[in-house]
């Protein structure tokens, strides 16, 4: 039975997400390269040049790479050094890395309330998990479409803020897309199919979501497994229990549970969840640590 849950529970996931990666220029992005045509060569030289009598404006991603001499300032002795590396004169600009890795990194999509059980009239908050070392602040966008629908029936503000609260007025199939941009106009997206039920809302107590920090966990990474509730007497606490390692974290108002790392291999996380009242729901969550993807 755990075994075909957690096939299941595969399958929702393969069939509820789907990453797409898009980008203006593919990163990394080379020192030296200040008109971004993926070459180091006098016309980067020519292009900083003008930029500096304001015969032309640099990006901001043009802006990091003509800083060729790691000073913090763009000035004629970063041209200089970029004609000097073309004429081999020196070999390296003054910087330990060749360049500034701006990919963003798209770890998760999440919900409050989990695939199946949202309802009619329920506010549900989707939240993305985006990372990037260089291209910050990250902004995001967030789109709502039925399966019917070719254009989308809302369209969220483009904002740094990575949730995005939306109150469905009919029950069925969606589709919720959420796009990261960094600075430099770089993007990635997500697509989540999402179901929303009739309101059967009894006002007791359930367990509404349990979460991983990241769509592939690994080896290598620390683990965090958030849980939701809904329904009953808040305030809530909240308990987890590893399957493995007795790994317990006692009722407390805490919704996050943080694993650390483990080894490769199955686990299950059982989730308890107490209002005031003293009520409680029960919930076990599955997930699978593997081998690094790259």
């Amino acid at each position: 039975m755990k075994k075909l849950f957690s096939i299941i529970l595969v399958l929702i996931m393969l069939a509820s997400l789907c990453v797409i990666n898009a980008g203006a220029i593919p990163s990394p992005h080379f020192y030296g390269d200040v008109n971004c045509d993926r070459s180091i060569d006098v016309l980067d030289a020519t292009y900083l040049q003008r930029s500096l009598v304001k015969e032309l404006e640099l990006s901001a991603l043009a802006q990091i790479l003509a800083d060729v001499d790691n000073d913090k300032e763009i000035t004629v002795l970063d041209a200089t050094m970029i004609q000097q590396r073309e004429a081999k004169i020196i070999r390296d600009f003054n910087h330990d890395d060749y360049g500034v890795y701006t990919y963003i990194d798209y770890r998760n999509l999440t919900a409050n309330f989990d695939y199946l059980n949202a309802m009619v009239g329920v506010p549900v908050t989707f939240k993305t998990a985006a990372y990037c070392d260089v291209g910050n602040p990250l902004t995001y966008k967030y789109e709502v479409y039925t399966t019917l629908s070719e254009e989308p029936i809302f369209v969220s503000e483009l904002s740094e803020n990575p949730e995005f609260t939306y109150t469905f007025e009919n029950p069925g199939y969606y589709i919720i897309n959420s796009t990261v941009y960094n600075i430099f106009g770089e993007w990635q997206m997500i697509d989540m199919s999402y179901y929303v039920n009739e309101n059967t809302d009894d006002g007791s107590l359930r367990i509404s979501a349990v979460n991983q920090n990241q769509m592939y966990l690994n080896a290598h990474e620390v683990i965090t497994i958030t849980a939701d509730a809904y329904g009953g007497q808040g305030p809530y606490e909240y308990k987890f229990e590893l399957d493995k390692y007795h790994n317990v974290q006692d009722f407390s108002e805490k919704n996050t549970f943080k694993i650390g790392t483990l080894p490769l291999g199955e686990y299950s996380v059982k989730v308890t969840v107490r209002d005031a009242n003293g009520d409680e729901a029960t919930s076990s969550y599955w997930f699978e640590v593997d081998e690094p993807m790259c």
